[in-house]
């Protein structure tokens, strides 16, 4: 009997988990800007299969919204790909893209959308939050 097709592979899941309960603080640059306005400041946060932008929820409600991670098989280090698209009550769509390095570091791009059609697009950077000791 062959069952449980319908569900995620386990390895599926498991990548998943590599990202599960990290947040990482990052700063977004528009590209093509015409003046350069400082960094924007965010925090990317992984929790129970979703992905939070504090500053995104806080200034447009973009939701916590499912993320997609793969294994960068052309590199030797251990980097982790991820996709995570959220789309807000405006109909806004961001789409992240990035990858993270073992070392704690991330970097990609997000882009907003309206209808399909690219509004913004920023760069960004950012590293691994550490949880402070009290």
């Amino acid at each position: 009997m062959h069952s449980g097709f319908s569900q995620k592979p386990a390895h599926e899941k498991e990548k998943n988990k590599l990202l599960s309960g990290k947040t990482f603080t990052v700063e977004y640059i528009e590209k093509d800007a015409k003046k350069k306005d400082k960094p924007l400041s965010d925090e990317l946060s992984f929790k129970g299969g979703k992905m939070t932008s504090k500053l995104m929820y806080a200034e447009k409600k973009f939701p916590a919204a499912p993320y997609e991670v793969s294994i960068d098989s052309l590199r030797e280090d251990g980097a982790v790909a991820f996709v995570c698209e959220s789309i807000n009550p405006g109909g806004e769509a961001l789409t992240w893209e990035a990858i993270t390095m073992p070392s704690g570091t991330l970097e990609g791009t997000v882009k907003k959308s309206k209808k399909g059609k690219i509004i913004k697009e920023y760069t960004f950077s950012g590293t691994l939050k550490t949880k402070s000791k009290k």
